[in-house]
């Protein structure tokens, strides 16, 4: 499919930034979406003004875990709101193909591993339950609206400028700071660089679905890797790292002790990840590539 014009909810966050500059650097422009606290029942997406486009991907989350945890209800009423506004504002747009960033998180802690994309969906933690929530919103309003559908359940992501509260984040703060305050240390994660995951959103994009149809696929590596392990690679990477104090409070309720997944239906579309983690976390520590 030859993409001209791609809407994006989320523009400005860590996949936003990485999926425009793969959009721009393949000739496409990123149309970002507004936000319209006004439109509660858009999830505040704004849905006036926007020229035509091709595809809308809806990137847009409450992502700080403290606000879910504050006020689920309301998270649960923006993130159902906004998948309902996504599917209205490619309508409005004359997209016909809907692309929604789920989370691996749907899959619970109970499935087996390697996770297919097929795997049934059994969430055991609250984000599992409000992203997959969001995906059967998303769906029944695309069948309605006869647009195609597709559900990436994107995995561990990491980049560059990610935002406060995620791990690695942390982990950089406690470097600068010299202390180091940690959940857990040995839960496998299968850890996907932004750039991969917004290749992988490109790969979607260029091969959509049947009209009124929905797929899902994974973004993964394939590979688990603990935060001790991380810890231990920063450290032959040569940084001083301070003995991380491990608080309880900061533990996620009942996830999987291993994630990953083999991300078939991706590669089939000829994606691949190209940034190891070895790499990818050289890259967060200002280190060039292949510097290990």
């Amino acid at each position: 499919m030859r993409l001209k014009r791609v809407a994006v909810t989320g523009a400005s966050g860590l996949l936003g930034r990485a999926l425009a500059r793969a959009l721009a650097a393949r000739g496409v422009e990123v149309v970002p979406v507004a936000r319209d606290p006004s439109r509660a029942e858009a999830g505040g997406l704004e849905l006036r003004g926007a020229p035509p486009a091709d595809a809308v991907v809806h990137l847009g989350f409450p992502t700080s875990a403290a606000e879910r945890r504050r006020d689920p209800e309301a998270t649960r009423r923006h993130v159902l709101g906004a998948a309902r506004g996504a599917v209205a504002l490619a309508t409005a747009l004359g997209a016909r193909h809907v692309v929604l960033a789920s989370s691996g998180k749907v899959y619970g802690a109970d499935a087996a591993v390697p996770l297919a994309d097929d795997t049934p969906a059994r969430p055991t933690t609250e984000l599992g339950r409000v992203k997959l929530a969001a995906e059967e919103q998303t769906r029944a309003h695309a069948q309605t609206a006869g647009a195609a559908l597709t559900v990436l359940r994107i995995f561990n992501a990491y980049g560059p400028g990610q935002a406060p509260g995620f791990f690695f984040p942390t982990l950089l703060a406690g470097l600068a700071a010299g202390h180091l305050v940690l959940g857990e240390l040995d839960h496998g994660r299968d850890w996907v660089h932004a750039r991969d995951v917004a290749a992988g959103l490109v790969s979607a994009l260029r091969a959509p679905p049947p009209p009124g149809e929905t797929r899902t696929l994974t973004v993964g590596t394939g590979r688990a890797t603990t935060v001790r392990e991380i810890l231990a690679l920063v450290r032959r990477l040569g940084h001083a790292l301070p003995e991380p104090v491990i608080d309880a409070t900061r533990r996620r309720e009942r996830e999987a002790p291993v994630e990953r997944t083999l991300a078939t239906g991706l590669r089939a579309l000829g994606w691949a990840p190209e940034t190891s983690l070895e790499d990818g976390v050289a890259e967060l520590l200002g280190q060039p590539s292949g510097s290990r």
